[in-house]
């Protein structure tokens, strides 16, 4: 089972390719949970219509997700 910590480090590795930064320190992410063998990541976008946005959301849900195996 992963660590809150562990998800979070990984998201680090999901970049925003337009202002080329990390979810976590552009503070999009706002809470990880880990409970149960499931991930839950609360987060935005930097703007509503982000034409990035799936591939953010993809990235987050990647990031989450390999860390569940």
């Amino acid at each position: 089972m992963p660590t809150t910590e562990q998800v979070t480090e990984a998201l680090k590795g999901v970049e925003d390719p337009e202002l080329g930064m990390d979810v976590v320190d552009l503070g999009l992410v706002y809470e990880v949970q880990v409970e149960d063998g499931k991930v839950k990541v609360v987060h935005s976008l930097t703007s509503m219509g982000c034409p990035a946005g799936p591939m953010i959301q993809e990235g987050i849900h990647d990031a989450a997700a390999g860390h569940l195996s």
